[in-house]
């Protein structure tokens, strides 16, 4: 399962991250739910400039909210604009806890 989070909405954006995208469905998950919060919160936190590229985090979340692993998935080419996307995933947390399974896995595209 994953969400997204896209952080200047472009045609070229939406295209490259339609894969990601959480599938509608009448009623929604609990993990769906979980990750529409990381969402809400990182878009309270990150504030990208306009024009730049898409960058693509991979972790997992642990019960307590802490963030697992971070990695780098997919580089926008830019590697300062890679780096400040990680510090702002890695600085949002804790995320909201859970109790979904032992660690929630995540790819976020921002």
């Amino acid at each position: 399962m994953s969400g997204e989070f896209l952080a200047s909405p472009s045609r070229k954006n939406n295209r490259r991250l339609e894969s990601f995208r959480m599938r509608n469905v009448r009623e929604k998950t609990p993990l769906q739910l979980y990750h529409q919060s990381v969402v809400k919160k990182m878009k309270k936190i990150w504030k990208p400039q306009p024009g730049k590229r898409v960058v693509i985090l991979r972790c997992s979340i642990l019960p307590d909210g802490s963030v697992l692993d971070l990695q780098l998935d997919s580089s926008s080419g830019d590697p300062e604009y890679d780096q400040l996307a990680m510090r702002a995933f890695a600085g949002a947390a804790p995320f909201p806890s859970h109790e979904l399974m032992d660690k929630v896995p995540l790819l976020y595209g921002m």
